[in-house]
């Protein structure tokens, strides 16, 4: 059996999380559960006060705060299944925006670019995992040299250092 473990959230300290993805306010003298809407993006989220004003956090990174520590600069939330609404620290972590754009790539959750655009994409992420570049460009059918132009444009952003 599967216990929910309860932890606390940083940055709001009169509210914890629980395993399961339940908010918990401790700002009265009860505590009271959160409710939690579903948005138009497909990920879970929920309102939270810090000196009187209320702001919306998604559920996974709320949790990824409590179970794996606070998001180091340049990282972001990777749902390592696929599923927005699957927000159980097991599947949840930090990474890079390499990663993410890899677990998207894998999961088929990438979205949908112009099929320019997605090639472009494509290539700077193969090729920021060791895809040599000949590679790449067999599979989309293009020459190496826009290969090596998609990578120049977008390749940053999918560096795994």
């Amino acid at each position: 059996m599967a216990y929910e473990i309860i932890k606390d959230i940083p940055s709001f300290p009169k509210y914890k999380i629980s395993s399961n993805g339940h908010v918990i306010s401790y700002r009265q003298d009860k505590p009271l559960t959160m409710r939690i809407s579903l948005c138009r993006d497909g990920y879970a989220r929920t309102s939270l006060q810090t000196n009187g004003k209320s702001s919306a956090h998604y559920i996974h990174k709320l949790m990824l705060a409590a179970f794996h520590g606070e998001k180091p600069d340049g990282y972001e939330a990777r749902h390592l299944d696929g599923d927005k609404l699957n927000n159980h620290p097991s599947n949840l972590a930090w990474g890079t925006h390499s990663e993410n754009e890899c677990d998207k790539m894998k999961h088929g959750t990438q979205r949908k670019y112009k099929i320019g655009s997605y090639r472009a994409i494509n290539a700077a992420v193969l090729h920021s995992i060791g895809v040599p570049i000949d590679v790449i460009a067999s599979k989309h059918k293009i020459k190496p040299e826009t290969v090596r132009g998609h990578i120049s444009k977008y390749g940053s952003q999918f560096s795994l250092t």
